[in-house]
């Protein structure tokens, strides 16, 4: 009897330890499983950043042009579509004009709009900033 007690005891030991690594792997996967989740997501920030950062480029342009000319036609020069290459991801940055005539009826009122869109993991992603300008700088005609 007391060997079979034994051999009994060394049963629930393996047993216990067989139970005691599965529910170690399984907690490892579930941390494998976030540091995953966490990497991509730290990849789509980076993605966000840089076509942010070229949003912002293209917005900067703009603003320098309009402290020299505030004309509607030469704001409406920098308005088109590029395709830009950063770290192996094609960025299309569109960029647009509009006089927001719904807003001043005098036609003062400008909105520029840039746009970068990307794909990234089979899905489209995209970011956009729009600012708005005066296209007359004669002050008394703005009321």
């Amino acid at each position: 009897m007391i060997r079979r007690g034994r051999q009994d005891r060394r049963g629930a030991i393996l047993s216990d330890v067989v139970i005691a690594v599965f529910i170690l792997s399984v907690g490892l996967l579930a941390v494998v499983g976030l540091f995953i989740q966490v990497a991509q997501a730290g990849k789509t920030l980076a993605r966000q950043e840089q076509a942010a950062c070229l949003a912002q480029e293209a917005m900067e342009q703009w603003r320098n042009l309009a402290a020299e000319d505030s004309s509607a036609e030469s704001l409406a020069t920098l308005a088109g579509s590029e395709q830009i290459s950063k770290d192996g991801l094609i960025f299309e940055r569109v960029t647009a004009y509009a006089l927001r005539t719904d807003l001043d009826s005098r036609g003062h009122l400008a909105e520029m709009t840039v746009r970068v869109d990307w794909s990234e993991g089979g899905r489209q992603q995209s970011f956009a900033l729009v600012s708005y300008f005066v296209v007359d700088t004669s002050l008394e005609n703005l009321r």
